[in-house]
């Protein structure tokens, strides 16, 4: 199983992860079904909102606004 770099969006941040694919995925559908879910890492826990997967070399600069109410 590959792990794959991604940023978790939590509270209008972005916080760096790496999580395998199969936990990926399963994070995406819930995204998808509920809107949020909790991430728990071995020290602390996210609330995660979304996900950014930057493609290979990408230097794409990405702002996250958290909403106006």
């Amino acid at each position: 199983m590959k792990n794959v770099g991604c940023y978790l969006v939590t509270k209008g941040k972005f916080e760096q992860s790496v999580l395998p694919e199969k936990l990926l995925l399963q994070l995406v559908k819930h995204l998808r079904e509920k809107g949020k879910e909790t991430v728990h890492f071995s020290d602390y826990s996210i609330e995660v909102e979304g996900i950014y997967i930057p493609a290979k070399g990408s230097e794409t600069k990405l702002m996250c606004l958290g909403d106006a109410e």
